[in-house]
């Protein structure tokens, strides 16, 4: 099933008192960013993914990795891939950027990631799959 994915950006939104005119940086409390409340503001709505269960954002390269599971979220159906989408592009068509079977890559239901140096971790079932974050070349794994 195509599934797509709201991409969420955060706000730091700060109140002004009843009967305020105008809020400049003088009037402002003195908060620390912990104090702000945050919200969810949605930027942009990417269609075309298959479960799609986590997402990265690499602020370097300024895109988004998603995983997908593509079957169910326990199968080891070897089936699940990784999209990868520009930040400023958010509509262009999605890719298998990493996809199981292609490059020696397994992947069966790809959940959480997160990026270490050039390195984007993905948790799979019962092992940590470890690629390239410029490339999607695998670099190994983790039992």
């Amino acid at each position: 099933m195509k599934a797509p994915i709201a991409l969420l950006l955060p706000l730091a939104m700060v109140a002004c008192s009843p009967g305020d005119e105008a809020a400049n940086n003088d009037s402002l409390p003195n908060l620390s960013a912990g104090d702000l409340p945050l919200r969810a503001v949605l930027a942009a709505t990417v269609s075309g993914f298959e479960t799609p269960e986590a997402v990265q954002h690499d602020a370097e390269q300024d895109v988004y990795f998603i995983s997908n599971i593509n079957g169910g979220p326990s199968a080891r159906d070897d089936n699940g891939y990784i999209s990868r989408v520009h930040g400023d592009s958010l509509g262009f068509p999605l890719m298998r950027w990493v996809a199981s079977g292609r490059n020696g890559v397994q992947l069966n239901a790809p959940k959480g990631m997160t990026i270490v140096g050039d390195t984007l971790w993905v948790a799979d079932l019962d092992q940590l799959r470890a690629f390239n974050r410029h490339t999607g070349n695998p670099l190994g794994s983790v039992d």
